[in-house]
């Protein structure tokens, strides 16, 4: 287009050899006419082109109506110079292809509207998705930034969190020094708290022992210890009579064989073996023999426990004989003291050991006589009717042996086979007649014996506060 322009703009202001002024004038045209027509021509092609320039961003300025006018303008002037003579070669030369390259400038800006709209709706489109984008992105910001503002607050909520806890950690260590401080103190006083009881139980025994020296006065009368003797003989006789109506006879009863004779002797003495081997073929009454036996038998151990160290299979003659010396030897505070000390000291240190071995040497001794004797008794009556008689000969037995320290209190008994004396026994059928004559087969009551000494040992009390019951050899031959 450029070309052309040139070519239009040397025709009309300058180069008159340019070929718009020689080429295609047909021979014989006037030079004058030509020249005009072709001027014309030229300013008709200047305007279309200049119409036709874009501006300068580019835009072309022509509306397409105003670019149709051009054009029919245009060929107006070509077919005015058709008319007027112009050669058909300027025409072509220079005419139609102006107007082929209008044509395709205006196809190209149709192709360019065209795609210039769908850029900009692609644009839109794409504007709108960033938008979205956009918004996304905002909100994922805010959403971060929230979070962080949450980390943030957690890392120092951590932060204070630790430093508390580390706070706490060493309040800890220093509540566990303050304890270990105050278990210390605590063993501390513990030990001497220990050290000072243990000090001040030494001086209580010293105390009590001293005191037990300097005791004389009775914390039992002689009277209450009479009604202990009496209660112990009184359990061993309901003992007696149960037993003897509630034990089953076998059918050798009253028919002992000879080693059930040695051992009724060691339980029952000599007298009253002879009496029952004598009677067993007679018309005497058994139940009265069996029940005798009974009595005599417990009796017997009564009398042996009450002594000052219990039964004789214990072996404390060192014991005994040093009591017997101080009893001979010192006032009666002395060996009253003496006495009680040896009790609770020695005899009933455990005092459930004590009441065991004696009652499990009553069941012992009193199931042997029955099954010398031919007879049986259930263990639940044998051992409820025991535990009373038990209970009953210790009470006594610590009572003359530690209550009573002005006087000596102990056991009266009558030995098997010894003369009725009035003054010394009574006779079970209640005869104390002196002129009473007759051998003792058995004891079967306790008595009580009280002495006092002197302040060299002399005996200046001596009399029987309680005598004890015998049954004579001529009771058992008044029953034939």
């Amino acid at each position: 287009m450029e070309s052309l322009a040139q070519r239009a703009s040397d025709f009309l202001f300058g180069d008159r050899s340019s070929p718009m002024h020689t080429e295609g004038t047909p021979e014989g045209t006037p030079k004058g006419a030509s020249g005009q027509l072709d001027q014309r021509i030229a300013l008709e092609i200047l305007a279309f082109l200049k119409a036709s320039e874009p501006d300068q961003s580019g835009t072309d300025t022509l509306h397409p109506t105003q670019r149709r006018g051009v054009s029919t303008a245009s060929e107006q002037a070509l077919r005015s110079s058709s008319s007027s003579g112009l050669s058909q070669h300027t025409i072509n030369k220079v005419v139609l292809p102006t107007q082929s390259k209008s044509r395709n400038k205006e196809s190209s800006h149709k192709s360019y509207a065209h795609s210039t709209y769908s850029r900009a709706v692609r644009d839109t489109h794409h504007q709108r998705e960033v938008d979205v984008l956009k918004t996304q992105l905002r909100e994922l910001q805010d959403k971060s930034a929230q979070r962080e503002r949450y980390i943030v607050r957690m890392q120092e909520k951590y932060v204070e969190f630790t430093t508390s806890l580390n706070e706490s950690h060493a309040a800890l260590e220093a509540s566990k020094r303050n304890v270990q401080t105050l278990q210390n103190q605590l063993t501390h006083e513990q030990a001497r708290r220990e050290e000072a009881e243990k000090l001040t139980g030494a001086r209580r025994r010293e105390l009590q022992e001293a005191q037990a020296y300097l005791e004389t006065s009775d914390s039992m009368s002689a009277q209450e210890v009479v009604g202990l003797v009496k209660a112990v003989n009184l359990e061993i006789f309901q003992f007696a009579a149960t037993a003897s109506e509630s034990a089953s006879p076998s059918s050798n009863a009253h028919l002992p064989t000879t080693t059930a004779l040695d051992e009724l002797k060691t339980h029952i003495g000599v007298n009253l073996t002879a009496i029952i081997r004598c009677k067993s073929s007679s018309d005497s009454d058994p139940i009265f023999l069996f029940q005798m036996a009974i009595q005599v038998t417990l009796l017997k151990i009564a009398s042996e426990w009450t002594h000052i160290l219990g039964l004789p299979f214990q072996n404390h003659t060192g014991i005994l004989a040093a009591y017997t010396s101080v009893r001979r030897s010192s006032p009666q505070s002395v060996s009253a003291r003496w006495r009680a000390l040896v009790y609770s000291r020695h005899k009933y240190e455990d005092l459930g050991q004590a009441f065991g071995r004696l009652h499990n040497h009553l069941i012992s001794s009193t199931t042997t006589v029955m099954h010398a004797l031919g007879y049986a008794l259930s263990k639940e009556v044998l051992v409820s009717g025991v535990k009373p008689i038990t209970e009953a000969i210790i009470r006594l037995d610590r009572a003359a042996g530690e209550a009573a320290l002005s006087q000596n209190l102990t056991v009266a008994v009558v030995v098997p086979g010894a003369t009725f004396d009035s003054r010394k026994m009574e006779d079970m059928d209640g005869s104390s007649d002196s002129s009473k004559a007759g051998m003792v087969a058995c004891c079967i009551e306790l008595g009580l014996h009280c002495t006092e000494r002197g302040g060299s040992g002399e005996p200046v009390v001596d009399e029987l506060l309680l005598k004890p019951k015998v049954l004579l050899e001529s009771t058992f031959h008044d029953q034939q």
